[in-house]
């Protein structure tokens, strides 16, 4: 049974929280009633202080320089404004007027008085549901979920849902979710789990339905627990609805210290994810009304390694989900809700869901490379999908293609059946990250791992003699080799080792492959 949940203050008046040295948007519209005033930078290069010019100066201290560092990790095309929520219910923001939209339900008692009223639905806050990877095995679950599960190390996701209006009816209490989640490395029995996307709130049905961006966090015991909190972000001129387009990424960002992002927002009408492939990093891709959410890291959330894929991963023993469910004010029940139903099919389409590694090398203040690295074959990283309590009520269907949750139709209604979509799969699958040759294959080095060191005189004019320099190198490089039919075909390392000291160049020793070269692998002169 849940807690009677508290409500964290986040300003005692409302107007102290302003930031009247910004200045308006010059070009665009980014929403009515607080605008977006980071998104003036998108797809610019900037410096330092211009990052620094988009914090209010009311944001002080460790808060403005956590500030800096989680706006210089934003992808350059899509720079935006955040609040950002820690451990003990401490909320802020570089635009301090967002806070009035933001509610936080904690499962703890606060002793900050309570804020004024916001218009926003908690009906149906949820226990965390469990898990189930390759990492750790899923507990004992309560509520209605579809869980798409990412292979072990995977830890950022990245895709589009759309609810269609007239699907969806909620019993008194309960409310809907298409979120992604990580959970820490402690797993399903003591793992950290950490939640972001979109809350569907039931007023009638149709457009009178609100969605509203959300973070949950629960640092202990599969977020068990006294300490869990929910964040959620209801900005008038920021709303989200039934039959729209909109897009979710969550993830670790190794750019921000392993704080953990959640951007939610709305596609533009002018982009279809049904025709055409959408990149994080897409020059292209502007969407509207999106927000950025930031939690720190759990102490579970470590152990550096690479994935499946041949990416670095901060985490190697935690993993990233999408996820669609409904919460139940009381626990499961056939209560009669129903989320993403229509005529006895499923219809909540999930599209171009990937998973994979917030870039480790961003460089966001020049507008570098911050875009999720993923496999281009789903197979590679998709670890299977979790239906509780069975996969009648809660229905999922996936593409005949065999590339797992890349697209997907979701329904859940727990007191009926849920059939499979009747729809068609037709949206573009991801391009391969390089051209395949004549032999039907391609490499691209995806990371390197360890550091290793050697030395080389220098000569030095003042003593008339030379003096050891030490160097690094890296000795593991990681190379992914593709198939012309865009699968991964297989990975390679190569490791190096130098001369520790030779005097003179650091002259290479040796090279092996790990498990051979690819040449030999597959069969292909052109490889490495």
């Amino acid at each position: 049974m849940l807690k009677r949940l508290g409500l964290i203050a986040l300003c005692a008046f409302l107007s102290a929280c302003s930031a009247s040295h910004l200045t308006p948007p010059t070009e665009g519209s980014y929403g009515m009633a607080a605008p977006n005033h980071f998104a003036e930078l998108r797809g610019k290069a900037i410096t330092s202080s211009q990052i620094d010019a988009y914090i209010a100066a009311s944001v002080t201290g460790p808060d403005r320089v956590l500030a800096h560092q989680l706006m210089a990790a934003m992808p350059a095309h899509l720079r935006g404004d955040f609040i950002a929520l820690d451990q003990n219910g401490h909320v802020f923001s570089n635009n301090p007027n967002l806070l009035q939209f933001v509610s936080v339900h904690t499962g703890h008692p606060s002793a900050t008085p309570p804020m004024p009223s916001v218009p926003t639905k908690f009906g149906g806050l949820r226990p965390f549901d469990g898990y189930q990877s390759q990492c750790a095995p899923p507990p004992s679950n309560t509520g209605a979920f579809i869980r798409d599960v990412a292979s072990c190390g995977m830890t950022d996701g990245w895709g589009f849902v759309n609810i269609p209006c007239n699907s969806t009816y909620m019993a008194p209490g309960d409310s809907g979710y298409a979120y992604m989640e990580i959970v820490g490395s402690g797993g399903a029995t003591s793992g950290s789990l950490i939640e972001g996307g979109l809350q569907y709130n039931y007023h009638g049905g149709g457009y009178n339905d609100t969605i509203q961006a959300y973070v949950r966090t629960g640092y202990s015991v599969n977020g068990g627990g006294p300490n869990y909190q929910q964040m959620n972000y209801s900005n008038p001129g920021y709303s989200f609805g039934c039959g729209q387009n909109l897009t979710i990424t969550h993830g670790i960002s190794m750019a921000a210290n392993d704080w953990i992002y959640t951007m939610v927002g709305q596609l533009p009408p002018s982009i279809d994810p049904q025709t055409q492939y959408i990149n994080m990093n897409s020059e292209f891709f502007y969407p509207d009304n999106y927000v950025w959410l930031w939690t720190p890291p759990a102490t579970d959330v470590g152990n550096p390694g690479t994935d499946f894929a041949g990416y670095t991963t901060p985490c190697a023993q935690c993993t990233v989900a999408s996820a669609t469910s409904i919460a139940q004010s009381h626990g499961y029940s056939s209560d009669g809700s129903y989320f993403g139903v229509s005529g006895g099919v499923g219809v909540i389409n999930w599209m171009e869901v990937i998973f994979g590694e917030y870039a480790s090398e961003c460089t966001g203040q020049t507008g570098g490379t911050c875009q999720i690295e993923s496999s281009s074959d789903p197979s590679v990283y998709y670890a299977g999908t979790q239906t509780y309590p069975n996969s009648t009520l809660a229905s999922e269907t996936q593409g005949s293609t065999g590339w797992g949750p890349y697209e997907t139709y979701d329904g859940i209604d727990v007191s009926g059946q849920v059939l499979q979509s009747r729809r068609a799969f037709s949206e573009p699958l991801p391009p391969p990250p390089c051209s395949p040759d004549a032999h039907g294959y391609c490499t691209v080095h995806t990371s390197g791992h360890g550091i290793s060191y050697c030395y080389v005189d220098i000569y030095n004019p003042r003593i008339h003699d030379t003096i050891p320099h030490r160097i690094s190198y890296i000795p593991d490089e990681v190379y992914a080799t593709y198939h012309a039919n865009g699968r991964l075909a297989g990975l390679s390392t190569q490791v190096t080792e130098k001369d520790p000291y030779d005097g003179g160049s650091c002259a290479v020793q040796s090279v092996s492959w790990t498990p051979q070269e690819p040449k030999v692998e597959f069969g292909d002169p052109n490889l490495p």
